[in-house]
Formats: structure tokens, C-alpha cells, sequence
């Protein structure tokens, strides 16, 4: 294994020239290299991101499925899905990219907010295993029913999210139409307002649209990559972007509650993304530039 210095940012980056040479656990390469260095405004490679997998995994005593990655749930990304995820390094390969992406085009740009992103994320996913929730959950539970359950890295529910996504992919503007029939009632279906005229912008969401276009798009969250990655960026640099400031404000206990709240509306899980944050913050704490941000 060799050590490469990046000038560019003038950090020096410990980093194989092939980025599963000498890795046979994620100890080995954290030995070589004493641990990943700083994360701000570069990529992950795909050695660094396989060893915070089996951080995350070893710090919770996550033994039994440790190598499984993406393996649960009906609708899943078949391109991530695996048994044995030390073998298949294609599957963290791609893995790694879609994340690298998601964060660069989303502003996730910070060793805080890629910390925060990815201790959410796991803690959204079953710890990487899942991109849908249980479909035995009470579909009331879902504006819209159980078509709008949650999926993606960061669990998108109810079917007015999801149109405001597919708003923002297809540029698109049927969520005026919704937000202008609703008014000020909140948590209210899209479903209640099928086939009504916005008499602002003289449009409707029809039903045909809803259940033939809308509820076969949520699927894509669930089973494409891109979208799986692409939704959770979206959703807190675009449709909620305060939670970036409340990332930017640090890694404490009250932090993540603040942050949590925002990307959930409540405390669900929280004890675990606490938890989650911890351990990453301390696997990252030998990072030269992180202290400068603490």
C-alpha cells in the first residue's frame, strides 16, 4: 500500500493507488494509514468507505449480518444487493460513487454534514440493508396509503413528497397546484384533490397521472441508485435546507436531536442516530482538518 499527498487541497490524504490494495478487513487499511483523513470537500474512496461500513457495523456489534448489504426488503437495488460484501467490491464501488455524487451536487461538502448524512442514512436503511420500509406497517401511516411508504436512503413517505420530488426530476410544477388547493391545511393527501382545478394556474393532478405515473415513480427510490441517493440529497439541500445549518452547528447529542427533528418531524430512533453520529465522529476524529470545524 502507498501514501499519495493531494496538493490540491493541500491536505495530505492517505489514499492506495488502488483502493482495495492490502485491505482484507477494514483494520488493515485503518492501520496503514492511521485512519481516514479529512473528508471536506473531496471524494470518499471505496477502501475508506467499505472500512466506515464495518465501523459502523463492528461499533454496534452487528456481527451476524455484517456482510450483507442491501439485502432486505421486496423492492431493492439489485445493483448494491449482496451477501458477502468484502468479495463483492464492485458493490461498495458503486456504492461510493453514488454517495460521492449525492453529496458534491448537494452541498454535503463538510466532514459535519457527510457525518451527519451518513449516520441518518444507516440508521434509515436498517444500517444499509433496506431502501423500502416494511409494507406491514399500517398504511394509514402514509399520506396517500401504503404506495408512499418510505424508500430511498432517506425514507421519502407520504405522496405529497414524493410529487414534490418528481416535480424537482421531471421539472415540473404540479405541487403548486396542490399547495394552491390545499391552502393552509398541512399533512393533508394529494390524493384528496384528484381532479380538481387549481383556480390559480387552471391545472389538476388527475387520477390517471397520480395512479399511473406518480405511484410507479416512487419505485425508483427504492430499486435505482440514483434515485435512492438522489431523493436524500435533495431532501436537506433542497426541500428542507435548514437541516444543513443545523448539521453545520456540530456533533453533540442536541445537534443530532435538532437535526433529526428536522428530516423526521420528531425523535424516531433517535437514541440509534446519536449513537451512530458518536461513532463516526470518533472514527473520523484523526482528521487534520476536522478539528479546525469542531
Amino acid at each position: 500500500m502507498t501514501e499519495e499527498e493531494n496538493t490540491t487541497s493541500g491536505t495530505v490524504i492517505c489514499a492506495p493507488q488502488n483502493p482495495f490494495s492490502g485491505l482484507n478487513t477494514a483494520q488493515g487499511y485503518m492501520a496503514a494509514c492511521n485512519g481516514v483523513s479529512c473528508v471536506c470537500n473531496r471524494d470518499f474512496t471505496p477502501a475508506e468507505m467499505l472500512r466506515i461500513i464495518y465501523e459502523l457495523r463492528d461499533k454496534t456489534n452487528f456481527k451476524t449480518h455484517r456482510e450483507k448489504f442491501f439485502d432486505l426488503g421486496s423492492e431493492f437495488m439489485s445493483s448494491l444487493r449482496t451477501n458477502n460484501l468484502s468479495i463483492d467490491k464492485g458493490k461498495v464501488s458503486l456504492f461510493t460513487e453514488r454517495i460521492n455524487s449525492m453529496f458534491f451536487n448537494y452541498r454535503i461538502n463538510t466532514c459535519r454534514r457527510k457525518i451527519h448524512s451518513l449516520a441518518q442514512m444507516y440508521v434509515e436503511t436498517a444500517s444499509f440493508r433496506s431502501t423500502s420500509e416494511n409494507i406491514s406497517s399500517l398504511c394509514s401511516n402514509y399520506e396517500g396509503g401504503c404506495d408512499f411508504r418510505g424508500r430511498g436512503m432517506k425514507q421519502i413517505t407520504h405522496d405529497y413528497n414524493y410529487l414534490k420530488y418528481y416535480d424537482f426530476t421531471t421539472n415540473n410544477n404540479y405541487s403548486q397546484v396542490y399547495d394552491n388547493l390545499r391552502g393552509s391545511k398541512t399533512g393533508v393527501p394529494v390524493s384528496d384533490y384528484l381532479d380538481k382545478e387549481d383556480p390559480i394556474t387552471k391545472r389538476t393532478i388527475t387520477t390517471l397521472f397520480y395512479n399511473q405515473t406518480l405511484k410507479p415513480f416512487t419505485k425508483r427510490l427504492a430499486q435505482d441508485p440514483f434515485y435512492a441517493f438522489d431523493s436524500a440529497g435533495w431532501f436537506v439541500s433542497v426541500h428542507r435546507p435548514r437541516v444543513l445549518n443545523a448539521m453545520d452547528n456540530g456533533l453533540s447529542s442536541t445537534d443530532v436531536e435538532n437535526v433529526s427533528r428536522l428530516i423526521n418531524g420528531g425523535t424516531n430512533g433517535l437514541a440509534d442516530r446519536i449513537n451512530r453520529t458518536q461513532i463516526l465522529d470518533d472514527f473520523f476524529s484523526n482528521c487534520n482538518n476536522f478539528s479546525a470545524i469542531l
